[in-house]
């Protein structure tokens, strides 16, 4: 085949470079005769043109339209007319599965080209948008040559696709190649440095960029490509709404792999409107953040989506409550990992602290160290049991709380230790403790109950003191569809007495 392919080369001068691209892909792909060849050369220029059609017909991926608003179609042109393309947008739009079989298109249709695929976590690379290569490839309707690895497709030197998490801007460089083609999964959450890398790469003329994300930080590079006045000039901008995917339009599931169609008024009623959690993950817009936003939706996201390995001590944290639409939640915080363990309704205290007991057989919750218990109102009920099973109940309940040490906690008290000046009570030096283990990217959390409520609650400075926003006020302010931040109360008693900071301040 090379003899062949040599002599096309030498029989006609007048062969385009992209032509010449093209035999050599026909080549690779197995191809033995002219006839063959020159409608394979058809094919893949009219699949360069058209990815849509190559998805069609090679993947059996039809990207799904919206007359009137941005889609995954859209997306498909977008990257074949421009340069540089970033997409924001809400959950279950199937940005992934788009940006996976854009990757495959190009690879294939572009001889001599290297993909890059990048995300924040190795989760999100290898599980997330690899996961979706990889099906879209074993399951393509011709074979697509080349070797299939976890985060790689290699074909030849200088053609392949490889897949990683890094904020290590240097692992972009040494790329070279005519055809390149880089993709961000949740651009929104990458570390600054990693997009200057990315800039480096995008020197060629055939060089491409695709960011895909929901809007979680309208401060970072993938907030500026949409909302900065002069760096999103650039930039072509897409922006996808839940609303206006195919299931939602039609009432039904058109599209089995999109959100339900029920999904979208079913958050709405759940957030609220205006909850920045609605916002970003059904609208596709970026949060508002305001100057009495404790923990900024960004961070609450990050948190959401970390994974820590947590050692050292363990603590129980128990906020009760009795009767309405309350709840007492017993939480458990490792180092900067918080995880609630039950959520209980209308129950009295003496009920709760069975569950303590309850839940300290469970596996993980062997060795703690504290119990911490939120003794305003209802909670002294709780604490007083937990005192007597320690002191007079079962052999059992006295064994599993012998090594425990039993502390009762009322967050409208005065602060405690360094920097108490700062604070109005117990509540907002906790709360400021635990904003700190945010902005630090540390905190570790998996609730989204208690995501929400972190994103919402606010303070306030009065008298030269900080205040967290009390519970019956951000009941008001959210209404019946977020209700009282229970969750949000466990974490602030888990954290109550574990040190102070100066606040920082955005």
């Amino acid at each position: 085949m090379q003899l062949r392919v040599n002599q096309l080369f030498a029989s006609d001068e007048e062969l385009t470079s992209s032509y010449l691209d093209a035999v050599i892909w026909a080549e690779a792909a197995g191809t033995l005769n002219q006839a063959a060849l020159d409608a394979d050369y058809q094919k893949l220029v009219k699949w360069q043109d058209h990815p849509e059609q190559f998805m069609n017909e090679v993947l059996n991926f039809f990207p799904w339209t919206c007359e009137d608003a941005d889609d995954q179609l859209d997306i498909v042109y977008a990257i074949r007319d421009h340069s540089k393309v970033s997409v924001r947008s809400g959950n279950g739009i199937g940005k992934t599965a788009i940006a996976a079989r854009i990757a495959i298109w190009f690879l294939t249709c572009f001889y001599k080209s290297i993909v890059i695929t990048t995300a924040p976590t190795t989760r999100q690379v290898e599980k997330l948008l690899w996961g979706e290569i990889r099906e879209a490839y074993k399951t393509s309707n011709i074979p697509l040559g080349g070797e299939l690895l976890t985060t790689q497709i290699r074909k030849e030197d200088k053609w392949y696709a490889l897949g990683f998490s890094t904020d290590e801007k240097e692992k972009f460089q040494g790329y070279h190649a005519p055809y390149i083609l880089v993709i961000v999964d949740e651009a929104s959450g990458m570390a600054e440095p990693i997009f200057e890398a990315i800039e480096g790469l995008l020197t060629t003329e055939n060089a491409k960029v695709l960011l895909i994300s929901n809007p979680t930080n309208p401060t970072s590079y993938f907030g500026r490509t949409h909302l900065h006045p002069r760096e999103s000039k650039e930039w072509m901008k897409l922006h996808i709404d839940c609303y206006n995917s195919p299931n939602v339009r039609a009432g039904r599931q058109v599209i089995p792999e999109l959100c339900s169609y029920k999904w979208p008024d079913r958050k709405r009623k759940s957030w609220g409107e205006y909850n920045p959690f609605f916002k970003v993950r059904v609208l596709g817009e970026f949060p508002e953040t305001g100057e009495d936003c404790l923990i900024p939706y960004h961070m609450v996201h990050s948190a959401l989506e970390r994974t820590s390995h947590p050692a050292g001590s363990k603590v129980l944290a128990i906020d009760v409550a009795r009767f309405g639409d309350d709840k007492s939640v017993i939480g458990r915080l490792h180092e900067n990992q918080f995880r609630i363990l039950k959520k209980i309704f209308k129950q009295d205290g003496v009920y709760v602290a069975n569950q303590v007991v309850r839940e300290l057989k469970e596996p993980g919750n062997d060795d703690i160290e504290r119990i911490k218990v939120d003794v305003i109102g209802w909670g002294a009920g709780c604490y007083d049991e937990l005192i007597r099973k320690k002191k007079d109940g079962t052999d059992e309940e006295k064994a599993i709380l012998k090594q425990i040490k039993l502390d009762s906690i009322n967050v409208s008290e005065k602060p405690r230790g360094k920097g108490v000046k700062d604070y109005g009570n117990l509540r907002a030096q906790a709360a400021f403790s635990l904003r700190k283990n945010f902005e630090e990217g540390l905190a570790d959390i998996d609730d989204e109950e208690l995501g929400v409520q972190l994103a919402n609650i606010r303070y306030k400075f009065q008298g030269g003191k900080y205040f967290l926003e009390d519970k019956k006020d951000f009941k008001a302010r959210l209404g019946a569809s977020i209700g009282s931040p229970d969750e949000l109360d466990s974490y602030l008693i888990a954290k109550a007495m574990a040190g102070t900071i100066t606040p920082h301040l955005y």
